[in-house]
């Protein structure tokens, strides 16, 4: 015999229903130049829980895969990427109306302030000074609601 339902069940399954579909799946390129940093980033990331993480050498290919994900993509990019540099992917990344709901972090070794101050009037979510742990990216993605 099949079971029946209250309408509290009912409720209460709309109400997870509702939860996982606010849930996004967030999917992570990462644009970093050196082949070693970017593999023990994307390593630490996955150990920590991120599931769809992407490499790109350039930001050229950083910003290509960025589209093809869409709105559920943060962007973890050296500001002196190569074909494609930090601020001139953000400049594109920002102008794609697919990615309007998507995250850019940029990182670099300059911490000037005007430099960061700069970073955040062009559109970045984030700034993050290199050398950092890797502990402080995933701080900054969970602050972002990006993870």
């Amino acid at each position: 015999m099949a079971k029946r339902y209250s309408v509290l069940d009912i409720k209460d399954l709309d109400a997870k229903f509702r939860d996982l579909l606010d849930d996004k799946m967030w999917s992570y390129v990462v644009v970093e130049p050196s082949l070693a940093a970017r593999r023990n980033l994307i390593n630490y990331m996955r150990k920590a829980g991120c599931e769809n993480v992407i490499e790109a050498k350039d930001g050229m290919e950083g910003l290509m895969k960025c589209k093809e994900i869409g709105s559920t993509v943060t962007a973890i990019v050296d500001l002196k990427a190569p074909v494609l540099n930090g601020a001139d992917f953000l400049r594109h990344f920002k102008a794609a109306p697919e990615l309007a709901d998507a995250k850019v972090i940029l990182t670099g070794t300059d911490g000037r302030k005007e430099l960061i101050v700069a970073v955040f009037r062009a559109g970045a979510n984030a700034y993050m000074k290199k050398p950092f742990p890797p502990e402080t990216l995933i701080e900054k993605l969970k602050s972002l609601g990006a993870m």
